[in-house]
């Protein structure tokens, strides 16, 4: 308070000491309080709107007003899930429906319309399917199809691929690229090709089934096939214009007389594959021998038993020579455990360009296990030349063995080693080599190792 409102205060005399104030003084004063009050809220309430008032002009001057709608439909295109569920596809709905300017920069995006994933348990609509991918412009369209397909189905229980939505969209719908159903037995695949036979087009040509360039199949268990004879495989009923091809099976082992009965005509014109099962190494190397096409191969071995010896089950004849695949430029090996090198003991590819080593995380690889295989497949695939990329990744290993392993690629121009856990070597003059290694790798695009360890 001022000298002078002090002055002019009737009650001033009473801020500076005890005395008790008189019945008046007190009602004076308990007014007073009342009105200062009213007039602190009254004051509160102005200061909040004047900051709201400002908030909403420097929203108006923000800078994300500014951003290009190109860019704004890049940063959804980033911030979504690449395949879109059934919340994914609701999330992207709610961002159209912030503002005009968030709708007009979505929409535009091709991509985010161009990968669909249905689930056949629940509610799967023809119409909304199509209006989706109708959004999706010239971007090549996905269909990502999830079912819960058991052994067997009864006539109460009908097979959900035969559910005629689907059979529809397969043969109505828009065009498509790539096709994956997920969770479904060798009896099931077969009921979907049925229907897609019942139910013809007006136009064969045009049936998206009859066009796809990528096809994804993965089983929970594997086909139910014997004996030898392709006349009734499932798989001789795929597109011819299926060129990549992505087979997986989510059991183990599988049994010495299961067969996946993959035909070689079908093997034959693929460029892509990833096969994801555990086929013994007669089964694997007989699978690859017919893709004579093949520019891209990924083999994943997260399904196969742990105390696998493949050296010693890899039959006589079938290493040396080995064949060659002599369009393959990129091999990808994933959760291969570390026994597993038999695919560098019969596969030769002379125009290898990258090559993906991923084991299980933080499997342990002993010394000697994986070097001298890899050496051996670069000399005998010949592949100095073209090889220029290799990853290491989710592995444990003595650092000799790394500083070998790297010792065998001089020529790579780009080197990855992604979780790679290197422990220190009793040995000096094998770490010197390690670090002989590694310091000689200026000119390359080099990944430092992450340790897997804290």
């Amino acid at each position: 308070m001022s000298i002078v409102d002090a002055m002019d205060d009737p009650y001033s005399y009473l801020f500076s000491n005890n005395v008790v104030p008189s019945a008046v003084e007190a009602g004076s004063m308990e007014l007073e309080i009342a009105e200062l009050e009213n007039a602190i809220c009254e004051l509160q309430s102005q200061l909040q709107e004047r900051r709201r008032r400002l908030r909403q002009r420097l929203g108006i001057l923000s800078s994300v007003r500014r951003i290009p709608l190109e860019v704004l439909g890049e940063i959804f295109n980033l911030a979504l899930p690449a395949l879109l569920d059934r919340q994914g596809r609701a999330a992207l709905l709610k961002v159209c429906l912030v503002c005009r300017a968030w709708r007009d920069a979505a929409l535009p995006k091709h991509r985010l319309w161009s990968r669909v994933q249905v689930d056949l348990d629940t509610a799967l609509s023809y119409e909304k399917v199509v209006a989706w991918h109708c959004r999706s412009g010239g971007m090549r369209r996905a269909l990502f199809v999830i079912t819960n397909c058991r052994d067997s189905h009864s006539a109460d229980i009908p097979c959900p691929l035969q559910h005629p939505t689907l059979a529809k969209l397969l043969t109505e719908g828009l065009s498509l690229d790539h096709i994956s159903i997920d969770n479904v037995n060798h009896q099931c695949f077969g009921n979907i090709l049925a229907s897609l036979a019942y139910r013809k087009a007006e136009n064969p040509a045009l049936r998206p089934w009859d066009s796809i360039r990528s096809l994804a199949l993965t089983f929970h268990r594997g086909p139910n096939e014997s004996g030898n004879a392709l006349e009734d495989s499932a798989f001789l009923h795929i597109p011819s214009s299926v060129s990549s091809f992505k087979l997986a099976v989510n059991t183990f082992p599988l049994d010495a007389d299961t067969h996946l009965h993959v035909p070689p005509s079908l093997l034959a014109r693929l460029t892509t594959i990833h096969f994801s099962c555990d086929w013994d190494v007669t089964q694997l190397a007989t699978a690859l021998r017919h893709c004579v096409n093949v520019q891209k191969l990924t083999i994943c071995y997260r399904n196969m038993a742990r105390d696998r010896n493949s050296v010693d089950s890899i039959p006589t004849g079938l290493s040396d020579p080995g064949f060659v695949l002599t369009n393959l430029h990129t091999l990808h090996l994933r959760e291969i455990p570390t026994a597993v090198t038999e695919v560098f003991q019969f596969l030769r590819a002379p125009a290898l360009t990258e090559l993906r080593i991923q084991f299980d995380s933080g499997d342990w690889l002993y010394q000697g296990e994986l070097a001298p295989a890899l050496k051996d497949f670069v000399k005998k695939s010949r592949c100095e030349a073209t090889l220029r990329s290799f990853c290491l990744k989710g592995v444990c290993l003595v650092t000799e063995e790394l500083a070998d392993i790297l010792w065998n690629f001089p020529f790579v121009t780009k080197l990855t080693l992604d979780l790679v856990d290197p422990f220190e070597s009793t040995s000096s003059s094998d770490m010197r080599r390690f670090f002989f290694t590694t310091s000689a790798l200026p000119r390359r695009q080099f990944r430092p190792a992450v340790s897997a360890s804290p």
